[in-house]
């Protein structure tokens, strides 16, 4: 466990990516189909013999102090917020960044990757990872989905 106040790392891979592995990041709104996009995207990348690994940051989320937008959110309701776990600072990268490194390992020594010409693709997926800067910076595409109609993410999101 790392103290709440150390250095943020600098890398997720020392050296980079490997040869022929891409980091792709999908982020979105809640209810804007994330994790349904990411499900086909696993389904055509495989079906074309890529190794895949896919990472969801909804389970790399720690609470951290309230910020301005919780006090905003939170300002008809009867007790102050102290803590959130919905703001971009919350995403836990002491956890999500190894978890991607074991992507990245699980992918490298699959019998998929060596059999067809050394590809890879990992897909780390959910609302905060566009909101990283170190996920940006490594990552070789990144897709965010919007939608207007906040109605229908409501529906998709509670749905779900």
């Amino acid at each position: 466990m790392f103290p709440p106040d150390a250095e943020r790392p600098t890398t997720i891979c020392f050296g980079g990516l490997p040869d022929g592995v891409r980091l792709v990041l999908l982020g979105g709104k809640p209810g804007t189909g994330v994790r349904t996009v990411g499900r086909i995207l696993r389904d055509l990348v495989e079906n074309k013999g890529v190794a895949f690994e896919q990472n969801d940051d909804r389970t790399f989320h720690k609470f951290v102090p309230a910020c301005e937008i919780c006090y905003d959110n939170m300002r008809l309701q009867n007790d102050e917020p102290t803590t959130c776990a919905g703001c971009p600072s919350s995403l836990d990268v002491w956890s999500l960044y190894p978890a991607i490194y074991d992507a990245i390992a699980n992918i490298v020594a699959s019998q998929m990757y060596a059999e067809n010409g050394n590809n890879g693709l990992i897909i780390v997926q959910g609302r905060r990872v566009i909101s990283d800067t170190l996920l940006v910076r490594d990552a070789n595409f990144w897709i965010w989905l919007d939608q207007d109609d906040l109605d229908i993410c409501k529906i998709r999101y509670l749905s779900s």
